[in-house]
């Protein structure tokens, strides 16, 4: 995509305008071509570089990716119209100067392959996998039951217990239940973990 060729000084006004014409290409690929990943996209998977503009997990305040993205989105019509005209004068040189900023600075999220969310990913997979709360209610129906409402609780606990291996060994639960959601109310014996206390 990009080559040092594109950095050489242009020998002549047809070569200046010819480099000109593939760089505003290669800012405005990159500043339309590619979607700004947001903050929950971002929580949801890992995207690797060249796929998006990545969200960064930066403050607000210093976040500029959003400004630069629009600023440099709404000065590409302005430079192609000035490039058309193949002049340079110090309007073309500011406005330029403007979108090869935001193209760099955009270009930069597009390359980013890093994933400052992973952490925070991790942390809310594995609260999800550690939360018994689904399991307690569940269990609480279960319990519910006329068959084991009225039994005392060992033997409550033993019967509901013996109900959920057999849930669990059916074949038809597979569909009906998410995997291993079974092993955080049974161990590994067969026997009710203490999910309902």
């Amino acid at each position: 995509m990009y080559s040092d060729d594109e950095l050489a000084v242009p020998k002549n006004q047809g070569a200046f305008w010819s480099m000109a014409e593939a760089n505003f290409e290669h800012a405005r690929h990159v500043l339309e071509d590619y979607p700004a990943q947001s903050r929950d996209e971002a929580l949801a998977g890992h995207r690797r570089a060249m796929e998006v503009i990545a969200f960064r997990n930066v403050d607000d305040g210093y976040d500029q990716r959003d400004h630069f993205l629009h600023m440099g989105r709404e000065l590409l019509p302005q430079v192609r119209a000035l490039m058309d005209r193949r002049e340079l004068s110090p309007e073309f040189a500011q406005e330029w100067g403007k979108l090869m900023y935001c193209h760099g600075f955009i270009a930069s999220y597009v390359f980013d392959d890093s994933d400052d969310l992973a952490t925070q990913r991790g942390n809310a997979r594995s609260a999800a996998v550690r939360s018994n709360k689904l399991h307690k209610q569940w269990l609480a129906h279960i319990f519910q039951r006329p068959e084991f409402a009225a039994l005392k609780r060992e033997v409550a606990d033993e019967q509901v217990g013996r109900f959920l291996a057999r849930l669990r060994a059916n074949p038809q639960s597979a569909a009906l239940y998410p995997k291993g959601w079974f092993d955080k109310l049974l161990t590994g014996r067969g026997d009710l973990r203490s999910a309902r206390r």
